[in-house]
């Protein structure tokens, strides 16, 4: 008789394939270990490093804490930092510190609606998938415009 195997994370049917010792589940991404009938859960994946962005001065802003588990994700709204600004530009950073932290990627979202200083204009959203690779979108608010950059390596233990 065959048991099913749930994933050890949401619980959804795993389908793994005869003799298989791992499944990974398609909806949530978590990582469980089969052994004989029982499926055990293995030790999550974690973030070795934060997600931040640059700020004005330099200041990084984390987004996605070191030692998140994956898969982990945020969502921010950016906001104008002078007057009638045309573009919008998002530094992400592996790290936190001036120093240390490596560039991902830059982006630059043009903005569609000219506005002051300080008011919001763009999500941005970020998703770790549970082996690391990151996904980034910036949207303009109130428009169709988009920017999405995809499969960013990050560090994880």
């Amino acid at each position: 008789m065959l048991e099913l195997v749930r994933c050890s994370n949401c619980a959804a049917p795993l389908q793994p394939p005869v003799g298989a010792i791992v499944a990974n589940c398609t909806y949530c991404g978590f990582q469980t270990r089969i052994l004989g009938q029982a499926a055990v859960t293995t030790a999550p994946t974690r973030l070795a490093e934060p997600v931040s962005i640059k700020a004005a001065a330099d200041i990084f802003i984390p987004l996605i804490a070191v030692g998140a588990e994956l898969p982990a994700s945020c969502t921010e709204t950016i906001s104008t930092s002078r007057d009638q600004q045309e573009v919008l530009t998002v530094e992400l950073f592996a790290g936190s510190e001036t120093t240390t932290a490596r560039a991902l990627v830059s982006v630059a979202l043009p903005l569609d609606q000219r506005t002051p200083r300080g008011v919001a204009r763009a999500k941005l959203s970020l998703s770790v998938d549970s082996q690391g690779l990151l996904t980034l979108t910036a949207a303009e608010l109130g428009t169709s415009n988009v920017i999405r950059r995809d499969g960013l390596q990050l560090a994880t233990k």
